[in-house]
């Protein structure tokens, strides 16, 4: 478009600046965020789209120990998984002091109440969250990449999370960037 002098719209970068997050170009979308601001398209687009405080934010993503780590859903085969379970049987603790209660309704196995908070606990946005309190420094953003949408009961506890730690929380489902911070999100609730 720059060849052709051709200037892109609202549309255009919002459409980009997503394309930039699920591919995770971050420089590029950098750039096109800078392209917004400078033509003063920042809209409610790229509000209700969560775009802005990503790319305005964004200064040096911080990779725990400078690799990039992958989780799935009961995943026990990370070097730090005691750690990281650990981190969260505290985390679990403290909420439960906060007044967090599980919702097991979405867990759709046949198992105990106990054993359906145990799995939610070992989804995979929380084992990374787990490895990022352990690994990056205080007060640093978590940044958590996730390729199917989060569930209402990881919503919530990221929530309080954010609150009880005092830390900024931002993770990329499949659908939208959720920035948690001081115990709310981004979305208002409404993914």
């Amino acid at each position: 478009m720059r060849n052709e002098d051709v200037r892109p719209n609202e549309y255009v970068l919002a459409t980009t600046l997503k394309a930039c997050s699920l591919s995770l170009d971050v420089e590029l979308g950098r750039q096109v965020h800078a392209e917004a601001v400078k033509a003063g398209l920042l809209t409610d687009l790229f509000v209700a789209s969560g775009l802005v405080d990503l790319y305005a934010k964004c200064k040096e993503i911080e990779l725990a120990d400078g690799q990039v780590h992958v989780f799935v859903s009961q995943d026990g085969s990370h070097p730090k998984t005691e750690q990281i379970y650990a981190k969260l049987q505290d985390l679990k603790q403290r909420l439960s002091f906060s007044g967090y209660i599980p919702k097991t309704e979405n867990v759709l196995h046949n198992i105990s109440s106990r054993e359906k908070i145990e799995h939610l606990w070992h989804h995979s946005e929380r084992l990374a969250l787990g490895l990022a309190l352990i690994s990056a420094s205080p007060g640093m953003p978590i940044r958590i990449f996730k390729n199917l949408r989060i569930c209402e009961d990881c919503h919530e506890v990221m929530k309080v999370i954010s609150y009880v730690t005092s830390r900024e929380i931002v993770i990329r489902d499949f659908k939208r960037f959720h920035h948690f911070k001081l115990g709310s999100c981004s979305c208002q609730d409404s993914w």
